[in-house]
């Protein structure tokens, strides 16, 4: 049963290449450009552990370090933006650096490879601020199925005692649930809204990709805007929305939605939201 999984896991976490790519080529140009590469560290390391368990090498260090670099991920998302992202990277490496520290601790090779309950609390609490991140985004389902996944390799890692969780059975189940969550997530982008206004549009592209903390920021500068240049259009989390309730003519409204979404578009100027949607 494990030669099989294993074959299935392999096939299966190779084949998230596909996304990534796609992901890369949206974002080449975009300050999310750094959290791609990342995510293609996670991708890599998982790979060796799958390889390193087949061979009976040692896994568990590369799975370590395929969490690192999703932890490394979600914190870039956090200060992606120009200007601003080239001394955000600092910021993620400082993080590499630190979460390093356990590979300097005992030797790589070690069968008894663990990690200590402070690394666990630090690694395990970054990564699910980054999946709560994304929870109310369209990619809440695929960020919070990570958490099993990601909980698993934790316990593996953290207690040698889990004989099942440090095997190779439960680490083709981890890759084979991490990629259908990469799947499923890659799904639900092509799966493009068509809300009637560009002004949503706009908003939900960035809403999606950024999350929840970027965007309440931003949705709260925007209508602060709206509000001073007394517009009754503002932005909900779903999209643009008018603040009354009595009837207001199509003509009056399309102007409304024309102001918002130049404010909207110079607030997103930063974060190469405008350019990814005119793509």
């Amino acid at each position: 049963m494990t030669g099989t999984l294993g074959s299935v896991s392999t096939v299966a976490w190779l084949s998230c290449a596909v996304p990534l790519y796609h992901a890369w080529l949206a974002e080449r140009h975009s300050p999310l450009m750094p959290t791609v590469l990342w995510l293609m560290g996670a991708w890599a390391a998982g790979i060796v552990a799958g390889v390193s368990s087949v061979f009976f090498c040692p896994a568990l260090p590369w799975l370590y370090a395929g969490l690192v670099f999703l932890a490394c991920a979600f914190v870039s998302v956090l200060g992606a933006r120009t200007p601003g992202v080239g001394a955000w990277n600092f910021v993620t490496l400082g993080l590499l650096a630190v979460l390093s520290m356990p590979f300097l601790e005992q030797p790589f090779n070690s069968p008894q490879w663990m990690l200590d309950t402070p690394w666990v609390v630090l690694l395990g609490g970054v990564l699910l601020v980054g999946a709560v991140n994304y929870a109310p985004t369209r990619w809440g389902g695929a960020a919070l199925g990570l958490l099993p996944a990601m909980t698993a390799a934790l316990a593996a890692l953290h207690r040698p005692d889990f004989a099942w969780f440090r095997s190779p059975l439960c680490l083709h189940v981890i890759m084979v649930w991490g990629s259908a969550c990469l799947w499923i997530a890659w799904g639900l982008v092509r799966r493009t809204p068509h809300p009637a206004d560009r002004c949503t549009l706009l908003w939900l592209a960035f809403r999606d990709k950024y999350g929840v903390l970027w965007a309440k920021r931003v949705q709260e500068q925007l209508n602060t805007a709206a509000a001073h240049a007394g517009l009754y259009l503002r932005l909900t989390w779903q999209g643009s929305a008018a603040t009354v309730q009595n009837e207001v003519n199509g003509i009056e409204r399309q102007k409304e939605e024309e102001q918002l979404c130049r404010l909207l578009l110079s607030v997103l100027k930063r974060f190469g939201i405008q350019e990814a949607v005119s793509r």
